[in-house]
C-alpha cells in the first residue's frame, strides 16, 4: 500500500513538473509503474476477501459475515443515536417553551441504552477480528 501511494505521489509531481525543473521519471515508466503496483494491490485484496470468505471466528461466522455484522451494527447505533438528538433537540428557533409544547414520543433512556449495547457488541467484535487478523495468515 505504501508503495502505491509513494507510485501515485510521484505521478502527481511528475505530471505538474514544469519546462524549468525535469521529471525524475518518464511519464511511460510511471504508467507502467502504476499498473504494476495496481495490480499488485488488487490481487492483495482478492487475498483478503478470500481468506475472510474461509476463515471461521469463534461465534462460528464467517470472518465476511462477521465484518457484515458489524457495519449493521453501526448502521442501527447511528439510526439511535439520530433519533435519540432528534428527541432531545428544540429545533424551534425563535419561539419559547411556553409558547410551544414538546413531547417526546421514544423513550429516550431507552433508545440510549440500545445504543450503548450496541456500542459494545461492536467493541468486542472489533477486538474478535483484530485477534483473528493478527493470527491468520493470507491464503494463496
Amino acid at each position: 500500500m505504501r508503495k502505491c501511494r509513494s507510485g501515485c505521489a510521484g505521478a502527481r509531481w511528475s505530471a505538474r513538473a514544469t519546462i524549468r525543473r525535469r521529471a525524475p521519471e518518464s511519464s511511460g515508466e510511471l504508467a507502467s509503474e502504476l499498473s504494476s503496483v495496481c495490480d499488485e494491490l488488487q490481487q492483495l485484496i482478492a487475498q483478503i476477501n478470500h481468506t475472510n470468505a474461509r476463515a471461521i471466528l469463534g461465534t462460528g461466522e464467517t470472518v465476511t459475515e462477521a465484518l457484515a455484522r458489524r457495519d449493521v451494527i453501526a448502521l442501527r447505533r447511528g439510526a439511535l443515536r439520530a433519533a435519540v438528538r432528534a428527541a432531545t433537540d428544540d429545533g424551534l428557533l425563535g419561539l419559547r417553551r411556553s409558547e410551544v409544547r414538546m413531547v417526546r414520543q421514544i423513550s429516550i433512556k431507552e433508545f440510549q441504552q440500545m445504543a450503548d449495547a450496541l456500542a459494545k457488541e461492536r467493541r468486542e467484535l472489533d477486538t474478535l477480528l483484530q485477534r483473528h487478523n493478527w493470527t491468520t495468515t493470507l491464503s494463496g
